[in-house]
């Protein structure tokens, strides 16, 4: 299997010293492209899942980007507490706002409520600027493989139960209620 050529053409960088070089950013790609069964992140040898997190392998982008309401809960889970983040724009409208639960991506063992608050931040504010504004709850779900599966899972479908359950309080409405995410969310 080969990347189609204006693909390819991207992969490399060029430099006066010598021949072309893979840019790290796409030596997985790379490396998956010739064999799939040896797929690694490049320049990568933690040994285990906490070791990546720490080393920051899942970029934090820091916002400053202001929303209405930026609310962090606890809510009791079948398994131990269960973080969530909840974001609203200002509401002028005499009925609530729809519900969208939001589950983060990040293979099952990488991200949080904080990787992804630049993006639900921006998210909240556009939703609300096209005239359609929506609540946000994010979950912040156990992660392998500390965890086995389906312990996120589990952890996604207690929010969105305790989410109708209390929807009312950050004026949102339950019987509008949708499930969305990035990656494996």
């Amino acid at each position: 299997m080969s990347a189609p050529s204006h693909v390819a053409r991207g992969l490399t960088s060029s430099s006066a010293s010598g021949p072309a070089d893979p840019e790290p950013s796409h030596v997985a790609w790379l490396r998956y492209r010739d064999d799939p069964t040896n797929f690694a992140v490049p320049h990568a040898s933690p040994s285990s899942p906490q070791e990546i997190r720490e080393n920051g392998f899942a970029k934090i982008v820091r916002s400053n980007e202001a929303v209405h309401l930026m609310q962090d809960e606890t809510i009791r889970g079948p398994h131990g507490d269960i973080a969530l983040r909840i974001y609203a724009p200002e509401n002028n409208r005499a009925e609530p706002l729809p519900v969208l639960m939001f589950f983060h991506g990040g293979i099952w063992y990488l991200n949080s409520l904080d990787t992804h608050d630049a993006f639900l931040r921006r998210f909240t504010n556009e939703g609300a600027r096209a005239g359609r504004g929506f609540v946000v709850i994010a979950v912040d779900y156990r992660l392998a493989p500390e965890h086995k599966f389906p312990g996120g899972l589990e952890d996604c479908y207690t929010a969105t139960v305790w989410a109708a359950a209390h929807a009312h309080r950050f004026g949102g409405d339950p019987m509008r209620l949708a499930v969305a995410g990035d990656s494996c969310g």
